[in-house]
């Protein structure tokens, strides 16, 4: 039997996934844990939504909040990002989980979810309703909808979700 040369490299390789997403697991459970959300940037993103959209944002929880901020964070200090895209990008991460609001997850639940790789399928169609009715854009609305599915062709919800998954 020969073995093929690389197997190693693999094996190291998986390794490293594997050890990036508990290490994204773990941030993930610490900001459920503990969110930090700063009022001044909270205020600062809460003022980028048109009135209407306030409040569902204000409904969100604090690790929520503290979430969207670090996605909202990111995406304003990315130098590779054309301004159109930065704007389409916060204004998705301002709203992709406004549907959190609705289906108020428990403590326990939100755990369970950051620790387990467990489908987010409630919040994306509901906050995508929640947008439509709203008056959003047909494409903000799609995007809110899709954000954990595949992208399939669409750039800025990959990109989207690249920054969604990195933080």
């Amino acid at each position: 039997m020969v073995m093929d040369s690389s197997w190693p490299d693999r094996l190291v390789a998986g390794l490293r996934r594997f050890l990036g997403r508990v290490a994204y697991r773990l941030r993930q459970a610490r900001s459920v844990l503990w969110p930090q959300v700063d009022p001044v940037l909270l205020a600062e993103a809460r003022s980028r939504l048109p009135p209407r959209w306030r409040a569902p944002f204000d409904r969100l929880g604090g690790s929520e909040k503290a979430h969207v901020l670090r996605l909202y964070r990111a995406i304003a200090a990315d130098p590779a990002l054309s301004e159109a895209d930065r704007e389409a990008l916060i204004t998705l991460a301002l709203t992709h989980d406004l549907g959190k609001a609705i289906t108020r997850p428990t403590f326990l639940e939100r755990v369970v979810k950051t620790l387990l790789p467990i489908p987010n399928r409630a919040h994306p169609i509901l906050g995508a309703r929640l947008l439509r009715r709203l008056g959003a854009p047909p494409a903000l609305v799609r995007r809110v909808a899709r954000h954990h599915r595949a992208p399939g062709n669409d750039r800025l919800l990959a990109l989207f979700q690249r920054y969604d998954d990195s933080l």
